[in-house]
């Protein structure tokens, strides 16, 4: 069923017609309202023969088109105030029949009649599903100001038919239209001017194009960019809308009063749930630094200070700590380091070289290795403990004995350096 439905009327029509309100003319009168549920179907049938024979009975249907171009037509013949409205069907609240389906299942003959593209709205149709309503001499008027529109809708061969049958689409399709921008212009400008929401421009100039068998030569992309260009000219003040995206799938369906078929455009939605993650700064920055992020800073505090002197009778070296700090331990370095007293002790500056704890992922120094780096700081250090005595040859005297005792063998420099401070 079309999401979209067409109804012409004029001042003979019965019931209530107006361009804010439809009422079946059973209920226009003294009736009381009832649904079809409330009746029973052998009256219901006989209410609708009734309808499609156009007997002068009050019938409780209201006639609707999926084609604009049925009433349009019929307007057009009809001509004293006739007026054409636009319908949405989802925003009815009556039930809505389809009358080929009655007539196939009633096995109703009237002529060629076979209830193609009518729909029967039961009851009334509420002011919140007009869509738009315009008088055809609206439109008539329109076309003559503007021959270019009049060439495309040729509203007087449609008027010159006294039915709207075969012969009269073939006429159509012999018109100007294309698939193209300006046909989608003209298009566009004709339902400015009717003042139809332009949420619905996209299904009406469809249904259009396809009522009024357009030559099908172009694309849609160009139709519906003409249609968007075309409603927006007559307009003094332009708002971007958004964009009329080509249909994508298309169905042969009924229309208008006889089999001829026309496509119905199924709409589909877009779904882009991509969400996607995105990192902020702070984790980012994070990210950056993990291993300074992962290392426990400590507070800077004195370490136990480690003194180790060496024992000439028993030619080892014996270590005492301070512990007169009881300091927590700070991290210690990977590397060698060397620790300066700082005690009151009468050496003014003795020193000791220690080795860190060993990790798994160090190898451990063999008594085999070159210490030669290790004693190049040492001898640094007595230069500088040296300059204390302000003894420039002690200082001379210390740095190069140290480096000529490197060179005969690892322990020469712990000898040297014991005999220059206790002798």
């Amino acid at each position: 069923m079309p999401t979209l439905l067409y109804r012409w009327s004029n001042i003979d029509t019965q019931g209530i017609n107006s361009k804010k309100l439809f009422r079946a003319g059973l209920f226009s009168e003294d009736t009381d309202y009832f649904t079809p549920e409330q009746i029973q179907q052998a009256v219901f049938n006989e209410y609708f023969v009734q309808h499609v024979s156009r007997k002068k009975t009050l019938s409780p249907f209201i006639s609707t088109f999926q084609s604009m171009l049925a009433p349009v037509h019929r307007a057009l013949r009809g001509k004293e105030g006739a007026i054409v409205s636009i319908i949405d069907r989802n925003k009815l609240i009556s039930p809505v029949y389809s009358a080929q389906t009655l007539v196939l299942k009633l096995r109703i003959k009237l002529g060629f009649y076979n209830g193609a593209g009518e729909y029967l709205v039961w009851g009334n149709i509420p002011s919140s599903a007009i869509v738009c309503s315009f008088k055809v001499s609206t439109i008539v008027q329109f076309t003559q100001e503007n021959p270019d529109l009049g060439a495309l809708f040729q509203l007087d061969t449609i008027s010159s038919f006294e039915k709207n049958q075969k012969r009269l689409h073939q006429a159509l399709a012999q018109g100007p239209g294309r698939l193209d921008h300006a046909s989608g212009a003209m298009i566009g400008r004709l339902l400015s001017c009717v003042e139809l929401p332009y949420d619905y421009c996209k299904p009406v100039s469809e249904g259009m194009f396809y009522s009024w068998r357009m030559n099908r030569t172009g694309s849609w992309e160009d139709f519906y960019r003409g249609v968007e260009d075309g409603y927006y000219s007559l307009t003094q003040e332009f708002t971007t809308p958004p964009p009329l995206l080509p249909p994508q799938t298309s169905i042969r369906s009924t229309a208008d009063e006889e089999a001829d078929e026309e496509p119905s455009i199924l709409e589909s939605s877009d779904d882009d749930g991509i969400s996607d993650e995105v990192e902020s700064d702070d984790d980012m920055a994070m990210n950056e630094n993990t291993s300074v992020v992962d290392t426990h800073c400590l507070s800077p505090v004195r370490p136990n200070l480690v003194v180790k002197t060496f024992d000439e009778i028993t030619g080892q070296w014996i270590s005492q700590r301070d512990e007169s700090n009881s300091s927590p331990p700070r991290m210690q370095s990977h590397r060698e380091t060397i620790t300066i007293d700082s005690s009151d002790d009468e050496v003014p500056g003795a020193f000791s070289i220690t080795k860190p704890q060993q990790h798994s992922d160090e190898p451990i120094i063999s008594q085999s290795q070159d210490f030669s780096d290790l004693v190049d700081n040492a001898a640094e250090d007595l230069v500088v403990l040296a300059e204390d005595k302000d003894d420039s040859t002690y200082n001379s005297r210390v740095s190069v004995s140290v480096q000529q005792s490197a060179e005969q063998d690892q322990f020469a420099t712990d000898r040297e350096r014991v005999r220059m401070f206790w002798g």
